[in-house]
């Protein structure tokens, strides 16, 4: 009997232990989870959105290539499937920032006019504004300097394009107007999304990062179509 009393509550302590190290196991593996997930994010991120410049890298050099894989489709103009290839690669850079919006828990929070430096609120959200739209303006104006198919690489594919000297292209400063219409509508819709978001450390730090690498793949495009 004394020995059943030792040995009784020796088993159910036990029993305890091993049982309540089951939900702290399975919390550690969601920490795990949890931290490996955050530290790969930017790696997931920026893959994803390297694939568009890896497409027109790939669409620059190998224009032969891309149109036999197209060729299942006879009747698709080739620079029409570039363009849908921008589609595929615009739908799924968007997915990814709704992820990360989500996993980051992002909540926007406009009270322009209940801050103190309301002014300074306004002024910096209205200059990035402004630079969107000069930025769509630049890429319309490509559009409407060269058409849809010196746009989307008609060159390659053995199209005649003229040769055009009007806006942007009469202005020798202004290179790569399009990649620089692309680069700052990214770069002012991140800083955008910095000044109408509840502060979150986190979340502005990848958007630091995804702007520097955007900024680093269009430099790398220049440089592809310069040769």
């Amino acid at each position: 009997w004394s020995s059943a009393c030792v040995a009784l509550p020796n088993f159910y302590f036990t029993l305890l232990w091993k049982a309540s190290s089951v939900p702290f196991l399975i919390f550690q593996l969601i920490d795990l989870y949890t931290h490996s997930r955050m530290s790969l994010l930017p790696l997931f991120v920026f893959s994803v959105f390297s694939l568009e410049h890896l497409f027109y890298a790939f669409v620059w050099h190998k224009p032969r290539t891309f149109q036999k894989f197209i060729s299942c489709k006879p009747d698709l103009d080739p620079c029409k499937g570039v363009h849908y290839g921008l589609i595929v690669n615009k739908c799924l850079q968007t997915l990814v920032f709704l992820y990360v919006c989500n996993l980051y828990n992002v909540q926007i929070e406009f009270k322009l006019f209940e801050s103190a430096a309301w002014i300074v609120s306004a002024i910096r959200i209205i200059t990035h504004l402004v630079l969107c739209a000069i930025a769509q303006f630049l890429n319309l104006s490509v559009y409407n300097a060269i058409g849809f198919d010196g746009v989307y690489y008609g060159v390659k594919f053995g199209k005649k394009i003229k040769w055009c000297s009007s806006f942007p292209y009469n202005k020798p400063w202004l290179k790569h107007p399009q990649y620089l219409g692309a680069w700052l509508f990214y770069m002012n819709v991140g800083f955008l999304m910095k000044n109408i978001v509840v502060a979150n450390e986190g979340f502005e730090s990848f958007i630091a990062s995804l702007q520097f690498f955007i900024t680093a793949s269009y430099i790398f495009m220049s440089f592809i179509e310069s040769e």
